[in-house]
């Protein structure tokens, strides 16, 4: 259905998820084969660690603390070493000369290039790897990597470090973050960042969020933020415990920069995880059999048949159709003022549901689950709202604007049943983990279009929107909508069409409560397919129905709510609807 072609990748990618042991004995030192030491140009400075670091009694206490699992605080040396929630040392003044420093970041934008990396994980502006550039300032900083700093790491952690070394120069701008993940991938063994911004306050975000994590290897809590101050330098053991994030920059002036990169060796074991995914269900499990008229809540426009053929040919062409005034107004303004708890108008109450490397965002402390044999457990014209979407009337509406039949053999049918959330500053939804997160590499316009201009003709834009102002159309109601009247058999399809469709998944999404978004917010629903590349984005209009229909390993995520929003939020009633082959 997506006949777009998937933005270009990039050799930059951001992990998921092992367990590590240090081993008790130093290792050899070993030549990088992988990026040779430069040779030294004229204007080559060479770089020193500050005194302390040089003193092998500072090297040994920290091996000892690293080994033994006890914390290292030196007096007077600036150097820290802590073993919650994991290890990690903290290195004030890391090199010597600092005015090195200052004449690198003059560099930084102009000798140096940034580009930006935008996922569903991540968004912030980097350099090339440091490795690769031809540059005196640059040089002088990666021999200084490849030599006294690996010696130093391996001398502090025993590890069976290699000599390679991934090094970039980052960029953070305000709304810029990197959300929860644990840097494993491949043979990462130490991760580490050198903070190049002064004057940096915690109130500007930026921050190095360290997380605690279960028994399971779930991220729980942030227990440690870590400030970047200029010239200091951390590092982690990287396991399947070593959980961070950098928090968004919130302030406008704000330019967070640092080195950050990765020592490498022989790979560890990763454990199984399971990630617990959203249950699906047999539509005959979930239907709601009560005789729901959809006339009670939909726009009239979307009751009409004639209408119906539009919404599936821009569906068909473009695999999404946003319907923009759905339901009725006065019906729309009722169920806004139950979702308003500002001051206290709403019955309902919201709690988080944040899985730090999966998603965050809120959900009423009811539950909304509707199956044959319960009842609705609230009385509410949002509840009744979540029944519609789970009627007979309203799957035989979404037969006829996709020409699926879902109602045929309701065995066959898989649901995730609707979900009211909550999304506000901070909210997101991550890739499901058998996704690859997408290397974030942002190619210009006129070379990768994303779908996402949100025109009404189908020569201008990709996300097609069916406005009920601009087709008014006078036919009568489809005798079809009510759900009152007996199911009609379907005809059989094809063979070539059975196919397609036992490969599909439709996605229904509605927008609720008085908002005004802009994209620039985030929280755009962002379809990728298995490598993480960008094919479609729906972004929130209040009042609004998206239908998307996908193949199945296309998989949808919400971009990260920023603090441009302010206190802008959105809901959704989202359900997804499947069909499978009957056994």
């Amino acid at each position: 259905m997506f006949a777009t072609e998937p933005c270009e990748k990039a050799d930059i990618a951001v992990p998921i998820s092992s367990t590590a042991t240090s081993p008790s004995q130093s290792q050899p030192t070993i030549v990088d084969t992988h990026h040779p030491p430069p040779k030294k140009s004229k204007l080559f400075r060479e770089l020193d660690l500050k005194a302390a670091l040089t003193l092998p009694q500072v090297r040994n206490h920290l091996r000892q603390s690293w080994e033994s699992g006890l914390d290292y605080a030196g007096s007077n040396d600036g150097v820290i070493l802590t073993n919650y929630p994991y290890i990690h040392v903290e290195i004030l003044n890391f090199i010597s000369d600092t005015s090195y420093l200052d004449e690198l970041v003059k560099k930084l934008g102009t000798d140096v290039k940034f580009f930006e990396k935008s996922s569903d994980l991540f968004k912030f502006r980097q350099s090339s790897d440091l490795l690769s550039l031809s540059l005196s300032e640059i040089d002088s900083l990666t021999q200084f990597f490849q030599s006294k700093v690996l010696e130093l790491m391996k001398d502090v952690t025993g590890l069976p470090l290699d000599g390679k070394v991934d090094m970039f120069i980052s960029e953070y701008l305000q709304t810029d973050f990197l959300l929860c993940h644990d840097d494993e991938l491949e043979s990462r063994r130490i991760a580490f960042i050198l903070y190049l911004s002064k004057e940096w306050e915690a109130s500007f975000g930026g921050l190095l969020d360290l997380f605690v994590s279960s028994e399971e290897t779930e991220p729980l809590s942030i227990v440690k933020s870590v400030i970047p101050v200029f010239n200091k330098f951390v590092f982690f053991n990287v396991t399947s415990r070593s959980f961070h994030q950098v928090s968004e920059v919130v302030r406008k002036d704000a330019r967070r920069l640092a080195i950050s990169g990765w020592f490498y060796g022989k790979p560890l074991p990763r454990p199984n995880l399971n990630f617990e995914l959203a249950q699906s269900y047999p539509l005959q499990e979930k239907l709601a059999h009560n005789q729901t008229l959809l006339k009670n809540y939909f726009t009239p426009e979307y009751l009409k048949a004639s209408n119906y053929t539009a919404i599936n040919a821009s569906l068909e062409e473009f695999s999404v159709v946003k319907l923009k005034r759905f339901l009725q107004a006065e019906k729309y303004d009722d169920l806004c003022r139950q979702l308003d708890d500002s001051e206290n108008k709403s019955e309902l109450t919201w709690e988080n549901n944040t899985k730090a490397n999966l998603c965050s965002f809120l959900t009423p402390r009811i539950t909304y689950d509707i199956s044959l044999d319960n009842k609705p457990t609230v009385s509410s014209d949002l509840q009744n709202l979540i029944n519609m979407f789970h009627s007979a009337a309203f799957f035989k509406f979404l037969e006829q604007v996709t020409e699926f039949q879902f109602l045929m053999g309701t065995n066959s049918t898989k649901i995730i049943p609707a979900s009211l959330r909550r999304f506000q500053h901070g909210s997101y939804i991550l890739l499901k983990p058998n996704v690859e997160h997408q290397d974030g590499n942002v190619r210009e316009e006129e070379e990768c279009e994303i779908l996402d201009n949100e025109s009404e003709s189908e020569n201008e834009g990709q996300v097609q929107v069916f406005d009920t102002e601009t087709h008014a159309h006078e036919e009568e109601e489809s005798s079809q909508t009510d759900g009152n009247e007996e199911e009609e058999d379907a005809a059989s399809n094809e063979s070539e069409e059975d196919e397609v469709e036992d490969n599909m998944e439709v996605d229904i999404i509605f927008y609720m409560g008085d908002f005004t978004w802009h994209e620039s917010h985030g929280g755009q629903t962002v379809y990728a397919d298995m490598s993480g590349q960008q094919l479609l984005k729906v972004t929130p209009e209040p009042n609004t129905l998206a239908i998307v229909a996908r193949e199945r390993d296309v998989c949808p995520y919400i971009t990260y709510v920023n603090c441009t929003s302010g206190k802008e939020r959105f809901h959704t009633i989202t359900m997804t609807v499947s069909k499978f082959k009957d056994n």
